[in-house]
């Protein structure tokens, strides 16, 4: 007999939603208990370092333009969302969503970016 895979929860690694079939993620989301994030009903938390946005509107280009700013700003100030996955799914209701996974991230103010960095003073004596 087969193993069974675990079924996705909160505690579920990045491994485990990277591997899960695109129905377990859709089934997922549709959980009561898989809350929205900031009120948009179309972004849900996954886990605790995990977020899908879905719905009809999400495309496999904005898939691609955030994979671009990613590359671009790996070493910058700024924290750009890792990008997990990208698939496309028919719902109950017949309409083709896609379903975008990213790590989450925590708010970061802009104001903290303009802050100077404290300079170090050099022990070296001229």
């Amino acid at each position: 007999m087969a193993p069974t895979k675990p079924m996705l929860s909160w505690h579920s690694d990045v491994s485990q939603f990277i591997e899960a079939s695109s129905e377990e993620i859709m089934n997922y989301c549709a959980q009561p208990s898989v809350s929205a994030v900031a009120s948009c009903q179309n972004i849900r938390r996954l886990s605790e370092t995990l977020v899908v946005k879905f719905g009809f509107e999400v495309t496999k280009s904005e898939y691609k333009n955030q994979l671009f700013v990613y590359d671009m700003l790996a070493n910058k100030k700024i924290k750009i969302a890792r990008l997990y996955r990208f698939f496309r799914a028919v719902d109950s209701y017949g309409f083709s969503n896609g379903y975008l996974v990213t790590e989450y991230v925590r708010e970061q103010r802009l104001q903290e970016l303009n802050e100077p960095k404290p300079r170090r003073h050099s022990s070296l004596q001229v």
